[in-house]
């Protein structure tokens, strides 16, 4: 049976760590599995994933003759939207599980591929004056609404919350080097960013440090 040396708890099944502290556990694998397998029904996802793909194939492909009639390479950016939206697509069906955990990367990506796409179109800005703070703000908004709708435990997300915060005083930094042309959703999202974050500490204070010790190991 598996030990795990930091919970001090016997852990059944097969782990390749502690599902406590998601630390190194030591011991042999038992061959019963603590919880049932449940095949999952993916007939009309992947039904629909198939129907999306064939539009946004056509799509570009008619695009694409348009553009060689009448000239131009706006098509170009239309097959860019598509590719974008596939990686998000990608990123959401892979990533399926934790949904506070999804939220954080999908923030991160979809930040990314819009400066990529900004850069890439001659950089007007518009990725840094408004998707990076909007989705930042979106992104925290969705994070307590999911947490308060699923009843999730503070320790449940508590950690996916302080990065999605973190990364919202992003913005702050971009102003103080004057990168940022429109500075109000910038404001807005470190003005969010810091009230949510002093609203944890003074609400949910020893949950924080409780997560933080139990994670850290100290």
């Amino acid at each position: 049976m598996l030990y795990c040396k930091n919970c001090k708890v016997n852990i059944t099944g097969n782990h390749e760590k502690c599902p406590l502290c998601q630390g190194d556990i030591i011991g042999e694998p038992s061959q019963t599995n603590t919880f049932p397998i449940i095949k999952e029904e993916k007939h009309l996802i992947n039904l629909i994933l198939k129907i999306t793909a064939l539009i946004t194939i056509t799509a570009s492909v008619i695009c694409v003759l348009i553009n060689l009639g009448f000239g131009g390479s706006w098509s170009l950016y239309v097959i860019a939207g598509f590719v974008t939206g596939w990686i998000v697509i990608w990123i959401t069906v892979k990533m399926h599980g934790n949904i506070t955990k999804n939220t954080v990367w999908l923030t991160v990506i979809i930040s990314i591929l819009s400066i990529i796409w900004d850069i890439s179109t001659g950089y007007r800005g518009w990725s840094i004056d408004y998707v990076l703070p909007i989705i930042c703000c979106f992104a925290m908004i969705e994070m307590f609404i999911v947490a308060n709708i699923k009843k999730l435990k503070i320790e449940d997300y508590i950690v996916y919350l302080i990065i999605d915060i973190l990364f919202g005083i992003v913005p702050l930094a971009l102003l103080l080097l004057n990168i940022v042309k429109i500075i109000y959703p910038s404001l807005i999202c470190v003005a969010e960013s810091v009230i949510s974050l002093a609203i944890l500490i003074i609400f949910e204070g020893k949950a924080l440090k409780a997560e933080i010790v139990r994670r850290m190991h100290l």
